[in-house]
């Protein structure tokens, strides 16, 4: 990913299109990155957006900074997830299962979340990540917040603890405890 040793590595993992918020994020990212220079932010995936991503970068004057990872599959995305010291998630994908935060939190990385949808109930704001309005403003605040190694370590140890909430077993142990309590308040 062309990080260096120092270096603060925000990154997303998406389809490269315009719902997904990614100009937000490289906006609010040219907000912060002259006050944090180990700031760097990574968009992996493609997509039908990417050409006026590379202009918009370009005309923010953040080549260098702003890498594109490319489309990663497997073992190779295992090891993007690893490479991020702060997953970023603005927009939920298409099926709004958020899978990709689990995914980020299973891989011990603080997430940045949009404060909607499913995100905003599976990251505590503070604990595992920063849920964020959707602002370039408050994007911007919480990048600045995250490059500090400290808070992340915190919240890298938090993202392991949390993604064990949504495991299969225990998610199928609540559903029963739900449907066992539907059983007695029916009487049955």
């Amino acid at each position: 990913m062309g990080v260096g040793q120092g270096e603060v590595l925000f990154g997303i993992v998406s389809r490269l299109k315009p719902d997904r918020r990614h100009e937000l994020l490289i906006r609010a990212f040219a907000r912060v990155a002259l006050q944090k220079p180990q700031a760097k932010l990574v968009l992996v995936g493609r997509g039908e957006h990417e050409p006026a991503l590379r202009a918009l970068v370009s005309g923010l004057g953040l080549e260098g900074r702003v890498v594109f990872g490319g489309y990663r599959t497997g073992e190779e995305l295992v090891a993007a997830y690893r490479a991020l010291d702060v997953k970023v998630w603005l927009a939920e994908g298409n099926d709004g299962t958020c899978r990709a935060v689990l995914e980020a939190l299973a891989c011990g990385v603080p997430v940045l979340v949009g404060n909607q949808g499913a995100m905003a109930e599976i990251v505590r704001d503070g604990v595992e990540g920063r849920v964020v309005r959707l602002a370039e403003k408050a994007v911007a605040e919480a990048i600045g917040q995250l490059t500090d190694p400290q808070v992340r370590k915190g919240m890298a140890r938090a993202a392991r603890e949390r993604v064990q909430e949504y495991a299969p077993e225990v998610r199928a142990r609540k559903l029963g405890a739900i449907y066992a309590e539907a059983l007695r308040v029916a009487g049955r």
